[in-house]
């Protein structure tokens, strides 16, 4: 999996606002950060597809966008909006 990035970071290339990805790996909540909106409904589509449990996702940063809850985005990874948008790992 790759690091985190800033949130600085990712603003300051351009890629929109940086969004997080909650999911659990055993017992354990995790979180993944990634630049937008779409990069994280792609990615958290593929670990839906890979048996990952995925919680949520939403904005690292107050943008006025709601989270995205699980069944959310099970309806938009079924309307294949997730699909190639980014692998899991």
């Amino acid at each position: 999996m790759a690091g985190p990035r800033s949130c600085t970071a990712a603003r300051s290339k351009g890629t929109g606002h940086p969004w997080y990805i909650s999911f659990f790996e055993g017992r354990t909540t995790r979180m993944r950060i990634v630049k937008d909106r779409s990069e994280a409904i792609g990615i958290a589509c593929a670990m839906l597809d890979e048996g990952i449990e995925v919680t949520r996702i939403g904005p690292m940063l107050d943008t006025g966008q709601p989270e995205i809850d699980l069944a959310s985005l099970r309806e938009l990874c079924r309307q294949g909006r997730g699909l190639g948008s980014g692998r899991a790992r």
